[in-house]
């Protein structure tokens, strides 16, 4: 019976111990503000995000027509976000955003209680300057109009807007800057210097583009008003990731005592004599180690490279794809290297209590002496 008992926990112990050391690891690993704000550093999305914003957020059809147009490439429309929207500043911005995300989670506060806040200033004063220093460079390069390039750049103006192959001689640099900055600055002018992302949410601060009273004085509809946010269901929502996060937390503990309590058993049922013991445990703690370091070894030779191209390309623009295939190649080298050090000890440890047990011989009973009788 103690046989089979001790036989019944060692199956459960070599099961449940790689399970738990890989679900623990994977765990911690998520809940490290640490890691993902590096591991979005290392893809590089910094530096691409405003390319990709440029060619994956507008339509294809309306940068093809601005190009069209003649005043700005899509190259330079690139170079100029990225000066609005420098490597730095976005950083900043996802860093602050995730330090407030994981905040707010690890806490009991409510999402109106975020105290992130985002800074538009750069934004408002240069946007309506670069792009104005960009059409002016373009405009001021054109040779001057003679009459009939005038009367024709006139009709064309009439038709449809193209940028000019030609200017006006009379044209001034003080003119057409104030043309030009104008309708931007009006854009602008709508935002907000500092972006309150909880208001934001709650809808206590919008950012409106364009003049709303322009757009009713020329007679456009007014636009369908948005539904109310829902802040109960918000918070709700947030609850029941918090009760998840709690549960996890729990199993997690939970898995670990009774771990350790079944080697205890273990132990306890095998206490003697001492090279029982010594397999026992050795046993316990040798199979485990063997089928993690096996598992880090497979997910390094294969199915890291694999798994990542599959989860991450699938209908993913290709430059996209290669900055998601990158982060989770990043999560599963963070999570095997600790989890292979791990493994070795474990391994190392119940090879030690094995070979040890080799050196104790096995208890031998003695055989009682028989009394001799009295005379």
């Amino acid at each position: 019976m103690k046989r089979f008992f001790s036989v019944s926990l060692l199956i459960i112990f070599i099961i449940v111990l790689p399970v738990y050391f890989i679900a623990n690891n994977l765990w911690q690993l998520a809940s490290q503000e640490n890691f993902i704000t590096g591991a979005l550093d290392r893809s590089g999305i910094y530096q691409q995000a405003t390319g990709l914003a440029v060619a994956n957020l507008i339509p294809a059809e309306q940068l093809a027509e601005l190009e069209k147009t003649g005043v700005i490439s899509q190259k330079e429309l690139e170079d100029m976000v990225n000066q609005l929207l420098p490597p730095d500043y976005l950083q900043t911005v996802i860093e602050d955003s995730l330090a407030e995300g994981y905040g707010l989670l690890n806490s009991e506060k409510n999402i109106e209680d975020l105290s992130l806040q985002i800074d538009l200033t750069n934004i408002k004063q240069q946007a309506p300057e670069l792009f104005t220093a960009k059409v002016e460079e373009k405009f001021f390069q054109l040779p001057v109009c003679s009459q009939q390039e005038l009367e024709d750049l006139e009709e064309q103006l009439s038709e449809g807007f193209n940028f000019p192959s030609c200017r006006p001689a009379e044209a001034s640099s003080e003119e057409l800057t104030g043309e030009i900055e104008k309708p931007i600055r009006e854009i602008t002018a709508n935002f907000p210097d500092q972006l309150d992302v909880a208001k934001l949410i709650t809808g206590e601060q919008k950012i409106n583009i364009g003049d709303e009273d322009e757009q009713a004085d020329e007679g456009e509809a007014e636009p369908a008003e948005k539904e109310p946010v829902n802040l109960a269901e918000i918070n709700q929502n947030l609850e029941q990731i918090r009760e998840v996060m709690a549960q996890v937390n729990f199993w997690l503990t939970f898995t670990f005592f009774s771990l350790i309590l079944i080697l205890l058993l273990i132990i306890f049922l095998n206490l003697r004599p001492i090279k029982s013991l010594l397999r026992w445990t050795g046993t316990s703690l040798l199979i485990p180690g063997v089928i993690i370091l096996l598992a880090t070894l497979s997910f390094t030779f294969y199915p890291v490279n694999q798994i990542s191209e599959e989860i991450g390309r699938g209908d993913l623009p290709e430059e996209v794809g290669e900055i998601v295939v990158g982060i989770f190649q990043d999560l599963a080298k963070e999570l095997i290297s600790p989890l292979r050090t791990q493994a070795l000890i474990i391994f190392l440890v119940g090879l030690i209590l094995l070979v040890s047990s080799f050196f104790f011989k096995q208890d031998k009973k003695v055989p009682e002496r028989k009394k001799k009788p009295a005379n």
